[in-house]
């Protein structure tokens, strides 16, 4: 999982985080300080984040933009499924919307570059001489 974290951008790795925390905080009913906050981030980034990694977007600018309203969008659409099936459940909504972003961030790491320095030889690498 490291290696997962380390792929990824700061952006990416602050999303993942959230992803990971704030279903938990629910999940869990701690009332700790600062929930509200980590709910709205949660809202306004984690899916969108996790979208716009795997397009790898050169521009910092449009990737937040874009981060942001597709994480209004798909918040939205998951909300308004809920109310059509006549099946309000918020907090699964939010661990379904965190669990398909944390797999989307797992699969737009195993997409990135490596990081600077990293060993990226393996033993089926043919180049490679022993």
């Amino acid at each position: 999982m490291l290696d997962v974290a380390a792929r990824l951008s700061l952006r990416a790795r602050i999303a993942l985080g959230i992803a990971l925390l704030a279903p938990l905080l629910s999940l869990l009913g701690w009332h700790a300080p600062g929930r509200t906050v980590l709910a709205v981030a949660f809202f306004l980034l984690v899916p969108g984040v996790a979208l716009v990694e795997l397009l790898g977007l050169p521009s910092r600018h449009v990737s937040w933009c874009l981060a942001i309203g597709l994480s209004l969008a798909v918040n939205l659409l998951v909300a308004q499924a809920q109310l059509d099936l006549h099946a309000w459940r918020p907090l699964a909504g939010q661990v379904l919307i965190a669990a398909a972003s944390v797999a989307l961030l797992v699969l737009a790491a195993r997409n990135a570059d490596p990081p600077d320095g990293a060993d990226t030889t393996t033993d089926d690498d043919p180049e490679v001489t022993p």
